[in-house]
């Protein structure tokens, strides 16, 4: 395999913080990220899909469903009232029954210093393709994520953006489901407490030791790597307001 050293850096910070031998990260390691400042030049260039969001193409999604996608440069962009953004349309599950949608953005890139995170807007339409409910930016909650769960998905930083989102079940009222971005989100950076580190040498390898703590500001990228989850609702919740 070959090693990127970026990502090694990044791999033996994930070790030393989770208690992962220095050996099983480097086994583990691939490819760098994408700059923040390439996928800014890609979406800037990125042409304008379609004239109205009726003409979205729309994946189905069904309750149990898992998906998992990245919105960049080869993604559909469209200029919404809140702003140009790439974006990712669905067909709502067709149940009367209440479920739960699970979405979760990952950060990108090979240090805390170069990472960026898509920052996302979860925007629901009726049948005629009318906005019908959007999520509050300030429900997504800033957490670790798991060893395996990062390897899965990015091969990154283990942090991630999540939020549930409820609906009752009334297909009437809201059919289809887009996952976006806005201008303000984009202007946006998001706060991250991590390890302050030192550097170390050894043997044929230049590491990191912890020393302390310090804030980074996270940048809010428009491109991003997204996983979705459906479920059923469980008893006692109920849908977020419009």
């Amino acid at each position: 395999m070959t090693v990127c050293g970026c990502v090694l850096n990044r791999w033996i910070r994930i070790a030393l913080s989770c208690n992962i031998s220095l050996a099983c990260a480097i086994v583990m390691v691939s490819g760098c990220s994408v700059p923040y400042t390439r996928t800014i030049s890609q979406y800037e260039n990125a042409a304008i899909c379609c004239s109205t969001m009726d003409e979205f193409h729309f994946d189905t999604l069904q309750i149990g469903d898992a998906k998992s996608f990245d919105l960049n440069e080869r993604s559909p962009a469209y200029r919404f009232f809140s702003g140009k953004s790439y974006f990712k349309a669905f067909l709502l599950p067709q149940s009367n029954d209440p479920y739960v949608l699970t979405l979760t953005s990952y950060m990108l890139g090979d240090s805390v210093e170069s990472a960026y995170i898509f920052y996302p807007q979860i925007m629901t339409l009726n049948d005629a393709h009318d906005p019908v409910r959007f999520s509050d930016p300030k429900s997504f909650k800033l957490s670790k994520a798991g060893f395996s769960e990062t390897a899965k998905e990015t091969w990154g930083l283990m942090y991630k953006l999540e939020v549930e989102f409820l609906f009752a079940g009334d297909t009437n009222a809201e059919k289809y489901l887009i996952i976006l971005t806005t201008s303000e989100l984009l202007k946006a950076k998001t706060s991250l407490s991590t390890l302050r580190t030192v550097p170390i040498v050894m043997p044929g390898l230049v590491g990191a030791i912890p020393v302390g703590t310090k804030e980074v500001l996270i940048p809010h990228s428009p491109a991003g790597r997204i996983h979705i989850s459906v479920h059923r609702q469980n008893k006692g919740r109920t849908p977020e307001a419009p």
